[in-house]
């Protein structure tokens, strides 16, 4: 939350101290307002994070017992652009509302 403030009052050109921008915050909302946003990081975190590593290691375990072989670095890539897009695509909702708040 600090972060955001100081990014903001940047280039707004105020003060970038991070002490003066921490007690402003707590004054305006008390120790609650430093984790506003908190509960949709996390849930963003959840979402792609889970989604990915199970896409990944789903796709490339497929491929090996199909092949009888290890997967190959492009196999490899491919899983992993397919995860992230995937993974990315539907855990964006959550990642607006981390921004929007």
């Amino acid at each position: 939350m600090v972060k955001v403030r100081i990014q903001l009052r940047s280039e707004s050109g105020g003060s970038t101290s991070p002490f003066s921008v921490a007690a402003e915050v707590y004054k305006s909302g008390g120790i609650k307002e430093f984790y506003k946003g908190l509960d949709s990081a996390l849930l963003r975190q959840v979402v792609y994070g889970t989604l990915r590593l199970g896409i990944y290691f789903n796709l490339t375990e497929k491929w090996k017992k199909e092949s009888g072989k290890n997967t190959t670095t492009a196999q490899k890539f491919q899983a992993s652009i397919i995860a992230g897009g995937f993974s990315s695509f539907w855990s964006n909702p959550a990642d607006l509302a981390l921004v929007r708040l």
